[in-house]
């Protein structure tokens, strides 16, 4: 029985992010309905059970109630509740799981308790031995993930570095680049330029490698490489880890996301060209959504908007500032305006 709880659960989990008329197809052909609430329900009784598969139900709810993929599924107010439930029936069995203590950490960063998460965080990599590089480097990624959170670029590049030796240490190529990329732009960030470009030549290195399947985060490192001038290209990933790819700002207590939002305009009023300015005002907008200022982050899609062509920057700012706005709508209920904007979105992929 408990064997196709879980079948069902994790069924329905995976078919709930389907596309639309896909979902209707599976829901048809497999009899999985795509219902997270019921997925939900399912690992809950699964968890409540504790059997040999309740670690697995807990974990799985945590990852999906705290967003650990950064995706915006907002968990519901009894869904909300059962955290705490969880991570505390985690602690008295599993004290010392890295995973179980990551997601303590995240809780922290949730309530916007940075300093918190990262100090957790930080013991959690304490008890990882060197038989395991893997949960080092991802425990590093986190660290600095957190630090430059709480702006603190200095201590952000050092785990970036880091986990990019560990991976160089083991003779790991993918997420090198990634690594080493953000070092670098942090390091220059935090005005240690000799480090930034020791870092910057580890890019290249990766860059003049046979490799066909880097993962996108390598991938785009390598475009920022080829496409963004020297002068911009720190801000660019340093900044666009922490507001589009990691939502960090989502996690900032006000006092650092207006610190934030004040590099960002210093930014864009140093930017060499219209495309730069667009895309460091994108990341204003974003982050203005991710500080729960949904009014500043229209306004500032708007006023972007207005001010370019419509399809310029495709694949770049313009279509990261439509997202912002569908995001903003629907995390507001304006669920018809979400879907038009979404629209205009995909209208920039057939231009």
């Amino acid at each position: 029985r408990a064997i196709a709880l879980s079948t069902k659960a994790n069924a329905n989990l995976v078919v709930a992010d389907l596309p639309p008329f896909v979902l209707r197809s599976a829901s048809r052909f497999m009899s999985f309905s795509g219902d997270r609430d019921a997925a939900f329900v399912d690992f809950e009784t699964l968890w409540r059970e504790d059997i040999v598969l309740s670690p697995l139900a807990a974990a799985t709810m945590l990852g999906n109630f705290l967003d650990d993929m950064n995706v915006g599924n907002l968990p519901k107010l009894e869904q909300t509740a059962m955290i705490p439930e969880l991570l505390t029936w985690s602690e008295e069995r599993f004290p010392e799981s890295v995973l179980f203590n990551s997601w303590r950490a995240l809780r922290h960063a949730r309530n916007r308790n940075v300093e918190a998460a990262y100090a957790m965080q930080k013991d959690n990599l304490a008890g990882v031995s060197d038989d395991y590089p893997g949960i080092q480097v991802i425990n590093h990624m986190l660290l600095g993930q957190y630090a430059a959170t709480l702006l603190k670029w200095d201590t952000a590049a050092q785990h970036f570095r880091d986990a990019q030796r560990v991976l160089k240490g083991v003779g790991r190529r993918a997420g090198g680049p990634e690594s080493a990329a953000l070092a670098a732009a942090f390091f220059s960030l935090a005005g240690d330029s000799t480090a930034s470009s020791e870092m910057f030549n580890e890019v290249q290195e990766y860059s003049k490698q046979k490799k066909s399947d880097w993962p996108p985060a390598d991938r785009d490192v390598f475009w920022v490489m080829r496409e963004v001038n020297d002068n911009e290209r720190p801000m660019r990933l340093a900044m666009g880890k922490i507001v589009f790819w990691s939502w960090c700002a989502r996690n900032m207590e006000r006092s650092i996301g207006d610190k934030l939002l004040s590099t960002l305009q210093e930014y864009a009023g140093s930017a060499s060209d219209k495309d730069s300015k667009l895309f460091v005002t994108s990341l204003i907008a974003d982050a203005h959504r991710q500080l729960d200022d949904p009014d500043m982050a229209l306004r500032t899609v708007d006023e972007a908007l207005a001010g370019c062509a419509a399809k310029s920057l495709v694949g770049g700012a313009v279509p990261m500032l439509l997202y912002t706005a569908a995001r903003v709508h629907a995390d507001c209920g304006n669920i018809t305006v979400a879907a038009d904007t979404l629209k205009r979105l995909r209208a920039l992929g057939r231009d």
